[in-house]
């Protein structure tokens, strides 16, 4: 009995170290595999069209999409279709049914509609005809109680009505509401006119810190890495454009040729100084590592002086 429990214990333990092995060949997978995409678009003569698709683990998940006069959407795993956007509308069974069913008289379905119709404004004048009558009574029993004799002039002396009454009292609540907020709003500006030349002194001897310098320009690096790994590697825009003025296409290419050095031979503009056009075509490809970006993490969070950036930060805004 001994033996078969040790057995049972190893063959276990076993079979549970392949189950961790196979979620960790999974997981490095997953961060392995990069999620490359591209695209074109165009607007030629106002109307826009754009197409792209993205793909993932080795193209084992592929997901397209476009523009032009509708956006539309579709993903596949393993060359199946998973979603699919719009959604194709289904047929309801009762709908199936009727059209199964023997064809109906249009005439008979029209003379019903029109009877109920007319149910339907008969009864709208007699609501109509019976709030007038209840409003009319309410106001005439409004005006008796409003009005009332005086024993000792005989004279009617008015008194006040209910919304009178009301109307006074949210004028009052406003009041006091608005007192309540500007002694909250005195209180924060003489809080903040006693406390702002402390603050600006803690954050200048924050940011003068070394160690807090050495930690934003280490964060600045590893952001600008991870911002040229997400960036296509290939792109280009070929652009006609004119304008009724020739000076504004003039100043657009002036603009581009400053820009030439970030640009490059990427983007490629034919101006029209005499005719109004606006054509652009373009396209991109370009590829993201997820194991690229957890690494720039990984590195910020051993370092000391990032760590260091936080601790003071919390005691800062705390």
């Amino acid at each position: 009995m001994g033996l078969l429990i040790l057995k049972a214990i190893k063959w276990i333990f076993i079979i549970l170290l392949l189950l961790v092995l196979v979620i960790l060949g999974l997981i490095f997978l997953l961060l392995i595999s990069a999620i490359s995409y591209q695209a074109k678009g165009s607007y030629i003569e106002k109307i826009p069209d754009v197409q792209g698709r993205v793909s993932y683990l080795f193209g084992l998940v592929k997901c397209g999409f476009s523009y032009q006069e509708q956006f539309l959407l579709k993903v596949k795993i393993l060359g199946i279709p998973v979603y699919g956007f719009p959604k194709k509308e289904k047929r309801t069974k009762k709908e199936k049914s009727v059209s199964k069913d023997a064809p109906i008289d249009l005439k008979e379905a029209e003379i019903k509609k029109d009877e109920e119709i007319v149910y339907a404004d008969r009864d709208e004048k007699k609501s109509g005809l019976d709030s007038i009558v209840e409003d009319t009574t309410d106001t005439i029993s409004i005006s008796k109680k409003t009005v009332e004799k005086n024993p000792n002039n005989g004279l009617t002396v008015e008194k006040k009505t209910l919304d009178e009454k009301t109307v006074e009292d949210t004028v009052t609540k406003d009041t006091a509401r608005k007192k309540k907020i500007k002694t909250k709003k005195e209180k924060k500006t003489t809080e903040q006119k006693g406390f702002s030349l402390e603050t600006l002194q803690s954050w200048k001897a924050f940011f003068t810190n070394p160690k807090i310098k050495r930690a934003l320009a280490d964060c600045k690096e590893k952001i600008f890495r991870a911002l040229k790994a997400i960036l296509p590697k290939k792109w280009s825009v070929l652009a006609k454009f004119g304008f009724a003025d020739p000076s504004i296409t003039g100043k657009i290419m002036a603009g581009l040729g400053i820009l030439y050095p970030v640009i490059g031979n990427h983007i490629v503009a034919i101006p029209f100084f005499e005719e109004e056009i606006l054509e652009i075509e373009g396209e991109l490809k370009g590829k993201i590592r997820p194991i690229y970006f957890l690494w720039q993490i990984l590195l910020l969070i051993l370092n000391k002086d990032v760590r260091y950036l936080i601790k003071a930060a919390k005691k800062q805004l705390g």
